[in-house]
């Protein structure tokens, strides 16, 4: 991904939730309605690259 500026904002946040399929052996990595994620990931950066 190419840098590119944030006009008037000093950081990016992104927040996702994170699947631990492959500490699951035999899940079902599709999604339904009982199933839920098992933690989140948040992240706050001066910049939108990836280091």
């Amino acid at each position: 991904m190419a840098p590119f500026a944030l006009i008037g904002v000093d950081y990016a946040g992104i927040k996702t939730p994170q699947f631990q399929f492959t500490h699951l052996h035999g899940a079902d990595p599709f999604l339904d309605i009982e199933m839920a994620s098992t933690g989140k990931v948040v992240c706050l950066e001066l910049t939108c690259i990836e280091p």
